[in-house]
């Protein structure tokens, strides 16, 4: 694979940007696609990173169409041989997104600035993972990396709100582990319960994943109970913590 260096665009610092190329398209549901790339030998993250996968025309001239680049959180680990991502595709949909649902094996795309604001904290506690639909994304390599290797991690629950669908239902409902639970719940209320049942203040860790509207109302769900502010881990720059009374 051959790595691109930004030009009026982005700094350097943000390091190298890839071309990488589509493998395969896997249909989840009728609205939802994980897109499986394949990874360049030398760029590697851990769970929770998220990227920037941008449209090949997202850079002319030096110009960024900010409108061709989408923020991805990763959901899989640099040990499953590939980058991939996973996305909802509604009725009504950008322009982005139709170029996705056009893609076929082949097709290349552009990665790049991939960070991690939440990684895996294995401080002998309980790890709770929240999150509402495709959020789930950012969930899964969080669950890999345990099965792979639970020290440090007292136990791991991952719990999920959507309307239908269950993304990689299969897949987690299926781990067999004596310190790992997985719930899909349909509604706020089922949410909450389920949050409420797994807290035990300074006990657990809390990582939160979904809307602006969801992350705010978690957060204050989660804070009333007494849970520290330290151990909500959400995906943002540590100087936005503050917008969420964190």
């Amino acid at each position: 694979m051959k790595n691109y260096t930004y030009e009026n665009a982005q700094s350097l610092e943000d390091g190298p940007m890839y071309k990488i190329r589509l493998k395969e398209v896997v249909d989840l549901d009728e609205k939802t696609r994980s897109y499986n790339f394949d990874k360049p030998e030398d760029l590697s993250w851990a769970e929770g990173a998220h990227t920037h996968l941008a449209h090949e025309s997202f850079l002319i001239g030096g110009v960024l169409d900010k409108s061709m680049v989408r923020h991805m959180s990763i959901y899989t680990m640099p040990s499953e041989g590939y980058i991939g991502v996973t996305t909802r595709i509604p009725e009504l949909h950008s322009d982005y997104k139709e170029f996705l649902k056009a893609m076929v094996p082949g097709a290349e795309m552009f990665v790049f600035k991939t960070q991690n604001h939440m990684p895996l904290r294995r401080e002998d506690k309980n790890v709770i993972l929240i999150s509402m639909g495709v959020g789930i994304s950012t969930m899964r390599p969080y669950v890999k990396s345990f099965l792979e290797d639970s020290s440090g991690i007292k136990s791991m629950t991952n719990i999920n709100i959507d309307r239908g669908g269950y993304i990689y239902k299969e897949e987690l409902d299926g781990v067999n582990h004596v310190s790992f639970e997985n719930a899909y719940v349909p509604s706020r209320k089922d949410l909450f319960e389920k949050i409420d049942a797994e807290v035990h203040l300074s006990d657990s860790l809390y990582y939160v994943v979904g809307s602006e509207t969801f992350l705010k109302e978690v957060i204050n769900h989660l804070l009333k109970r007494g849970v520290f502010k330290g151990n909500i881990m959400i995906d943002k720059h540590e100087h936005k913590r503050v917008e969420y009374k964190l």
